[in-house]
């Protein structure tokens, strides 16, 4: 399986490069002043994908991907690895669809993969874009890998969600940042700040297990998204109580929201602000 997710975000990987209308998703650069972007198409564009303000550099490191709907190219690489559909099917990147015909689970959207210390994939998620299906399936913002389960029993056991996102970034390092974006923790972490994160507004009970460790002796800055619903509010004072039941300095950073906007990350602060910006929203001085 790992054989199969690793040759998978390769395949992506590559397409995406290859993608220039794709890469504007990522890019720092403004894209709107191109012909084809008018201003309704950009006021729609800037309110459901907002680009990342990401560099070549930050693509190639994490290995962002884009995944087509049709899995025709992808299946031939497999292939020739000698890779069959069921064992393709294993990687929970795949489904079954028809009669055994196989297609991927991601249609049309942007796979960031969850990397361990050595770069190696540990787990995907997929990002919605414009060209993804509008089939009801499709519909969620983000997509998470599949897993083993009574309605897809193909997929391999050894393929878990119970990933910490960059958990290794909590090693050797005495300040750690917790966001909930997976954008929001490669924007992080390619800044220069250790950041590790759920990948969801709050960890589930059993990621506090793996929480905890990660954290001992260690100061813990909580960022999440600055938000009119404050839904990243409440799931950062979440994580703040549990950290300080197990005896862990934690804080909420709180980012400033300019007037009028609903919501800011800590992706789209780090695009327009330093780290010695954001190092002067702590509560107290981190060391990184």
């Amino acid at each position: 399986v790992s054989e199969i997710l690793d040759l998978s975000v390769d395949y992506y990987h590559n397409l995406l490069l290859n993608n220039p209308e794709i890469l504007r998703y990522l890019l720092k650069s403004d894209p709107f002043d191109l012909p084809e972007f008018d201003h309704k198409r950009k006021r729609w564009f800037m309110k459901k994908f907002i680009p990342y303000g990401f560099d070549m550099d930050i693509i190639r490191e994490y290995r962002i991907g884009f995944s087509p709907s049709k899995s025709g190219d992808i299946r031939g690489v497999l292939m020739e690895k000698g890779f069959s559909k069921e064992e393709s099917a294993l990687s929970g990147l795949y489904v079954f669809a028809g009669l055994r015909s196989l297609r991927s689970f991601y249609g049309n959207r942007i796979v960031f993969p969850y990397l361990g210390p050595n770069s190696e994939v540990l787990y995907t998620i997929a990002r919605r874009t414009e060209w993804t299906p509008t089939t009801p399936h499709e519909a969620g913002k983000y997509k998470k890998q599949l897993t083993k389960s009574s309605v897809r029993p193909y997929v391999s056991a050894s393929v878990q969600n119970n990933h910490i996102l960059m958990s290794h970034m909590a090693k050797n390092t005495d300040s750690i940042v917790i966001t909930e974006g997976i954008p929001d923790c490669i924007a992080a972490n390619a800044n220069g700040i250790p950041c590790i994160s759920p990948v969801t507004t709050r960890f589930s009970h059993r990621d506090l297990d793996q929480l905890a460790p990660l954290c001992v002796n260690k100061t813990v800055f909580i960022c999440n998204d600055s938000e009119d619903s404050e839904s990243g509010l409440k799931g950062a004072k979440d994580t703040l109580e549990y950290l300080e039941g197990k005896g862990v300095k934690a804080y909420i950073v709180h980012l400033p929201r300019p007037n009028g906007v609903e919501k800011i990350d800590l992706c789209e602060y780090l695009r327009f602000h330093t780290v010695s910006d954001f190092k002067k929203l702590l509560p107290i001085s981190g060391d990184f």
